[in-house]
Protein backbone atom coordinates (compact mmCIF):
# COMPACT_ATOMS: atom_id res chain seq x y z
CA UNK A 1 0.00 0.00 0.00
CA UNK A 2 2.80 2.40 0.91
CA UNK A 3 4.62 1.59 -2.35
CA UNK A 4 1.51 2.44 -4.38
CA UNK A 5 1.22 5.71 -2.51
CA UNK A 6 4.88 6.55 -3.25
CA UNK A 7 4.46 5.72 -6.95
CA UNK A 8 1.31 7.82 -7.18
CA UNK A 9 3.11 10.68 -5.45
CA UNK A 10 6.07 10.41 -7.82
CA UNK A 11 3.75 10.41 -10.84
CA UNK A 12 1.96 13.48 -9.47
CA UNK A 13 5.29 15.30 -8.99
CA UNK A 14 6.29 14.45 -12.59
CA UNK A 15 2.94 15.69 -13.89
CA UNK A 16 3.24 18.91 -11.88
CA UNK A 17 6.76 19.46 -13.20
CA UNK A 18 5.64 18.96 -16.82
CA UNK A 19 2.69 21.32 -16.27
CA UNK A 20 4.99 23.99 -14.82
CA UNK A 21 7.36 23.66 -17.80
CA UNK A 22 4.43 23.99 -20.16
CA UNK A 23 3.08 27.04 -18.34
CA UNK A 24 6.53 28.67 -18.51
CA UNK A 25 6.33 27.99 -22.25
CA UNK A 26 9.59 26.09 -22.04
CA UNK A 27 8.75 23.55 -24.74
CA UNK A 28 12.32 22.22 -24.96
CA UNK A 29 12.39 21.27 -21.28
CA UNK A 30 8.84 19.91 -21.48
CA UNK A 31 9.51 17.54 -24.37
CA UNK A 32 12.91 16.55 -22.99
CA UNK A 33 11.21 15.59 -19.72
CA UNK A 34 8.49 13.66 -21.55
CA UNK A 35 11.09 11.75 -23.57
CA UNK A 36 13.11 10.99 -20.43
CA UNK A 37 10.02 9.73 -18.57
CA UNK A 38 8.90 7.56 -21.48
CA UNK A 39 12.33 6.10 -22.19
CA UNK A 40 12.48 4.62 -18.70
CA UNK A 41 9.44 2.49 -19.44
CA UNK A 42 10.38 1.35 -22.93
CA UNK A 43 12.91 -1.22 -24.01
CA UNK A 44 14.64 -1.14 -27.36
CA UNK A 45 13.41 -4.59 -28.33
CA UNK A 46 9.98 -6.06 -28.91
CA UNK A 47 9.59 -9.39 -27.15
CA UNK A 48 5.99 -10.22 -28.06
CA UNK A 49 4.00 -9.90 -31.28
CA UNK A 50 0.57 -11.48 -31.23
CA UNK A 51 1.00 -14.95 -29.74
CA UNK A 52 4.71 -15.13 -30.57
CA UNK A 53 7.05 -14.44 -27.68
CA UNK A 54 10.82 -14.33 -27.77
CA UNK A 55 13.31 -13.93 -30.54
CA UNK A 56 12.88 -17.41 -32.04
CA UNK A 57 9.06 -17.41 -32.10
CA UNK A 58 8.92 -13.92 -33.63
CA UNK A 59 11.47 -14.90 -36.30
CA UNK A 60 9.50 -18.03 -37.17
CA UNK A 61 6.24 -16.06 -37.36
CA UNK A 62 7.81 -13.48 -39.69
CA UNK A 63 9.33 -16.25 -41.81
CA UNK A 64 5.93 -17.93 -42.21
CA UNK A 65 4.25 -14.62 -43.11
CA UNK A 66 6.99 -13.90 -45.66
CA UNK A 67 6.61 -17.34 -47.25
CA UNK A 68 2.84 -16.91 -47.42
CA UNK A 69 3.24 -13.53 -49.12
CA UNK A 70 5.71 -14.94 -51.65
CA UNK A 71 3.38 -17.88 -52.36
CA UNK A 72 0.39 -15.61 -52.91
CA UNK A 73 2.44 -13.35 -55.19
CA UNK A 74 3.66 -16.29 -57.28
CA UNK A 75 0.12 -17.68 -57.55
CA UNK A 76 -1.10 -14.31 -58.81
CA UNK A 77 1.70 -14.13 -61.39
CA UNK A 78 1.03 -17.68 -62.58
CA UNK A 79 -2.71 -17.07 -62.84
CA UNK A 80 -2.07 -14.00 -64.99
CA UNK A 81 0.29 -15.98 -67.22
CA UNK A 82 -2.31 -18.75 -67.64
CA UNK A 83 -5.02 -16.20 -68.41
CA UNK A 84 -2.80 -14.55 -71.02
CA UNK A 85 -2.06 -17.95 -72.59
CA UNK A 86 -5.78 -18.77 -72.65
CA UNK A 87 -6.57 -15.46 -74.37
CA UNK A 88 -3.83 -16.08 -76.95
CA UNK A 89 -5.13 -19.62 -77.62
CA UNK A 90 -8.69 -18.38 -78.07
CA UNK A 91 -7.76 -15.69 -80.57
Amino acid sequence: MALRCCRASAEQIKADTRAAELLKQDSHAFWKGVARDRSRKVTGFVNKIGDATGETDISEMRKIIFLICITVFLMMVLSHIFMLNAVVMIT
